[in-house]
């Protein structure tokens, strides 16, 4: 076992039902579903990393025990998973294997290459087979954390821990020609682990890690064109950031999740408002400890974080941030055991996908989505709670169906979680003054003793 230690819905609407605990669910908990079948490599996998295609065809890259630990791509192509360009496109054993298309739609795969001395490599999909991106094993020495990502003018970055240079933080691009370093080689204040590197909307890259060259604490860092800068104070995070992960958002705002020492090693996110980092919702809002988060944020907007959590028995959960606090997207620990390497996705329809190490599956490939019928869905009679606004929009109508029973709280929010709202009421239909509130999107959270309901409408103003 791999061990570290408008009235309107504006997106899918998240009905939750209440459960032991803090954590929210949505009603949907069994519509995670797999993706063809599961268990799908020939062995082992290692390092799974999920992405699209331009095609909308989900392509999966990990180290597969079942072909000597080589690195593997597989894609599903409808109806099954296939091999894309053959049983191993390494010549020999690969780790840190990371996924990307270029926007030209090309398949890229970075990773630690055991035939060319455990240093970095790149290679392409031609349409055929896998060709090396420039020379085959480009990083100085060893490189561990490999990970790739793509700028909007197509150039390729890895960033890697660089063994040439006391195992601290390199980056590199292929130029075209050849790959070439950005910044100085080895720029961290120390050896780093986890490294994750991402490009903001503005074409500048970002690289987080845990920094050993500050007490083991989480560091974000940025490329301003000339040389590497700490965003916010170096080693920004309370205790240890283990198993560091990094996006950006729309907006162009750099998110960190990470494992987190201070709250006994559970999931906490970060983001900087481009003066000081600060939490994103609750502090450790995983069940137990956690391994292995991926961090994405949805076409909606919203931050995803995908993440195995030991206290569910090393399952797989997902959870997005409803703008006061974080909640499961369907069932939390969804996966039917433990599961390693979780990397997350997005369809072009926008269901979340999530590939991993199964454990169920003798520790082979498996693939899973989140199918929400609630996927652009209207308000029908169906719904727990149909939301509507009357009196030229100055008032909040609601009504409830009969799964409802017994007195009910409703509250209302800003997106900052600031509570402008409260009531009780028992009555199937509610009217609720909303004239007093600026134009704006609002969150309105219902719960009772056995289910709770939380939407989002927007006032319009006047």
């Amino acid at each position: 076992m791999k061990k570290l230690l408008l009235i309107m819905v504006l997106l899918a609407p998240t009905v939750l039902i209440a459960q032991p605990g803090t954590v929210k669910h949505s009603p949907l908990d069994y519509m995670w579903k797999n993706l063809g079948e599961p268990g799908f490599s020939t062995g082992e996998s290692e390092y799974t990393s999920l992405a699209f295609s331009p095609a909308g065809e989900p392509w999966v890259a990990f180290s597969d025990w079942g072909a000597g630990r080589k690195a593997r791509v597989m894609k599903f192509d409808g109806s099954a998973w296939v091999n894309v360009g053959g049983e191993g496109l390494s010549a020999d054993t690969a780790c840190f294997t990371s996924l990307a298309f270029s926007p030209s739609g090309d398949a890229y795969v970075a990773f630690e290459d055991f035939a060319n001395s455990y240093k970095a490599s790149v290679m392409k999909f031609d349409g055929t087979g896998w060709v090396y991106v420039g020379t085959p094993g480009f990083s100085p020495a060893q490189a561990h954390y490999v990970d790739l990502v793509f700028n909007s003018a197509g150039e390729p970055f890895v960033a890697f821990r660089d063994w040439a240079n006391g195992r601290k933080a390199t980056v590199m691009k292929f130029d075209g020609s050849g790959w070439v370093y950005v910044g100085s080689p080895g720029f961290s204040a120390g050896l780093v682990t986890f490294l994750s590197i991402a490009i903001s909307p503005s074409g500048d890259p970002y690289v987080a890690y845990q920094d050993y060259g500050h007490l083991q604490k989480g560091t974000v860092m940025k490329f301003n064109g000339t040389d590497w800068e700490p965003v916010g104070p170096a080693g920004f995070t309370e205790g240890q950031a283990i198993c560091t992960k990094l996006a950006i958002s729309p907006a162009g705002e750099p998110y960190l999740t990470f494992s987190d020492e201070v709250v006994s090693f559970k999931i906490s996110v970060s983001r900087f408002d481009g003066i000081i980092w600060e939490e994103v919702g609750e502090k450790g809002f995983s069940i137990g400890t956690i391994e292995y988060p991926d961090i994405l944020f949805g076409p909606s907007g919203r931050p995803y974080v995908a993440f195995e959590d030991y206290g569910l028995g090393g399952k797989a959960s997902l959870m997005t941030y409803e703008g006061f606090d974080w909640v499961a997207v369907g069932e939390m620990g969804f996966t039917a055991a433990e599961a390693d390497y979780p990397s997350l996705a997005f369809s072009p329809d926008g269901n979340p996908c999530v590939a991993f190490e199964d454990y169920g599956n003798d520790e082979r490939a498996t693939v899973m989505t989140f199918d929400s019928v609630f996927t652009s869905i209207s308000e029908t009679s169906a719904d727990r709670m149909v939301i509507s606004t009357v009196h030229e929009g100055t008032i909040l109508s609601l009504e409830f169906n009969d799964q409802w029973e017994g007195p009910r709280s409703i509250e209302i929010y800003q997106m900052t979680g600031k509570i402008l709202y409260s009531t009780k009421s028992s009555d199937d239909k509610i009217s609720i003054n909303i004239e007093a509130f600026s134009p704006g999107i609002y969150i309105i959270k219902v719960f009772s003793k056995e289910m709770s309901c939380t939407r989002r409408f927007i006032n319009p103003g006047k």
